[in-house]
């Protein structure tokens, strides 16, 4: 179902592709992060503070490219917040791959990995603003857990919801 992208682990070299996806819609940017995406927003996202007491191998960042352009960006944090729970942290779909079921075609994927290494469920923040994503979520099974708040870049408080479901 995903025949005709390639996934691979983000590694620096993929840091100018990175650079170009989140630039490619600065609406998204200033729905999660409050900002536009400045131009080392790819770099500072690589380089991002893990969870306290979080090992860095446990994050898992992966590339979906489509010929040889990206396509979407995944981050996965493998047993958190308990061990057989993965953190979705980052599913970000191109703007030119939007409604093709790229997003569904992920997270299938997303839930086979994680019951293959013995999870038993998908974690994920959505912001509140970010009704695109929340629907998508909704229409995939997963249940509010709670209402939680982060800052934004500039420190400004954002509201989110934590959604779950079973793989």
């Amino acid at each position: 179902h995903l025949d005709h992208y390639t996934i691979h682990p983000v590694t620096d070299a993929d840091v100018p592709a990175l650079q170009g996806l989140l630039e490619a819609d600065p609406a998204y940017s200033l729905i999660v992060d409050g900002v536009v995406p400045g131009p080392n927003a790819a770099r500072e996202m690589l380089d991002e503070e893990l969870p306290p007491g979080f090992a860095p191998e446990r994050r898992h960042m992966y590339l979906v490219e489509r010929g040889d352009g990206p396509a979407a960006l995944i981050e996965l944090l493998d047993g958190f917040p308990e061990p057989d729970i993965w953190y979705l942290g980052f599913l970000f779909v191109a703007p030119w791959e939007r409604n093709s079921g790229l997003g569904r075609k992920l997270l299938a994927a997303v839930y086979a990995h994680v019951a293959a290494k013995g999870g038993r469920a998908v974690r994920l923040g959505v912001m509140d603003a970010n009704v695109d994503a929340r629907r998508l979520y909704d229409r995939e099974g997963f249940a509010f857990v709670k209402a939680a708040t982060r800052p934004f870049r500039d420190g400004r408080p954002a509201s989110l919801s934590v959604l779950q479901r079973p793989v």
